[in-house]
């Protein structure tokens, strides 16, 4: 089997519990190379950062550590196989497009993604900037309160390990 994925590839998941959204995250984790940006949308609820808690825990980092930066906009931790670094753009939401790249240049952001470790950005859909080389994007939808919908679309270079990893 190739190693590269080139092309945009989607798989489509149906998950029913918190657990089983954590260890999909683990396992995504434990098979993306550095440099990769795992970019997640979902309404308020939907499990974005109990996604992020997952994947934190697949490079090394203690989930109970994560928390939705919505006021900071970055946190980054040291794991066992490098840096974790989770953004939450959910407050630049109410802004123009100018007002988010300028909100995005102050955080950080821009110096992270892509860079050594793995990034997170949780309200996804707010990012403005470059689209990162190996990007995996995840939509999360609540069916009902027992049921998540997640879809994973990976693009880029060198992301079929992952693919396999949560297929």
């Amino acid at each position: 089997m190739s190693t590269d994925t080139s092309s945009e590839q989607r798989i489509q998941l149906r998950l029913g519990s918190e657990a089983a959204t954590e260890e999909l995250a683990r396992k995504l984790a434990s098979a993306l190379d550095e440099g990769c940006v795992v970019g997640l949308s979902g309404r308020l609820g939907a499990g974005k950062t109990v996604f992020c808690r997952g994947l934190a825990e697949g490079r090394g980092v203690d989930p109970r550590e994560v928390s939705s930066p919505s006021f900071v906009y970055l946190q980054s931790y040291e794991g066992d196989s490098g840096p974790f670094h989770h953004a939450d753009l959910y407050r630049l939401g109410s802004m123009d497009d100018a007002a988010i790249e300028e909100a995005i240049d102050g955080t950080g952001l821009q110096h992270v993604l892509g860079a050594a470790g793995l990034a997170a950005v949780e309200w996804w859909e707010f990012y403005r900037g470059p689209v990162p080389q190996k990007l995996v994007t995840v939509e999360i939808a609540v069916e009902n309160p027992e049921y998540r919908s997640i879809e994973l679309k990976f693009a880029g270079q060198g992301l079929q390990r992952a693919l396999d990893a949560v297929s």
